[in-house]
C-alpha cells in the first residue's frame, strides 16, 4: 500500500489472516492466488550474473496502471520497455511506472547493466 505522504506499508498476507464485516465472527482469510498470478504478469527472461536482463511477458487483461519491480539491483539500472527508455533506478525501491509503455499482448524488457535477481510486471 502506498501513501502520498509516508513510506509504503508492506505486509505478508496469507491464510493466517482473518477477515469479517463483523468483528465477533472473524474467519480465516482465503488464499486466492500466489505471486505470479494476476495482477502479477509472468515474466520470461535471462538472469545471468554480470549480464543485462532481456525478457518478455504478455499482458492478457485490461489495465489502468503498470509497474516494473526488480529485486536486488546491482549498482542501479537503466530500463527499456518495448525498445523505449522507461527510466532508471538507484536504490530501493526498484520500481518504475511503465504504464505508458505497456501494450496489450507481448512486451519486451531490457535492464542494464546487470540483471536483477527477479523482475515482475504488476498490472492493475
Amino acid at each position: 500500500m502506498e501513501f502520498e505522504d509516508d513510506e509504503p506499508l508492506t505486509e505478508l498476507i496469507d491464510g493466517s489472516w482473518q477477515a469479517s464485516n463483523d468483528s465477533q465472527a472473524w474467519q480465516s482469510a482465503q488464499v486466492i492466488g500466489k505471486l505470479g498470478d494476476s495482477p502479477w504478469e509472468g515474466m520470461i527472461g535471462t538472469m545471468r550474473e554480470n549480464d543485462p536482463f532481456k525478457g518478455r511477458c504478455a499482458v492478457t487483461k485490461e489495465f489502468s496502471s503498470a509497474y516494473l519491480e526488480m529485486d536486488d539491483v546491482v549498482e542501479g539500472a537503466s530500463v527499456k520497455v518495448n525498445g523505449r527508455f522507461a527510466g532508471g533506478v538507484i536504490g530501493a525501491p526498484y520500481r518504475l511506472n511503465v504504464t505508458s509503455l505497456i501494450k496489450p499482448g507481448r512486451n519486451t524488457f531490457e535492464i542494464e547493466p546487470y540483471a536483477p535477481k527477479a523482475v515482475r510486471l504488476m498490472v492493475y
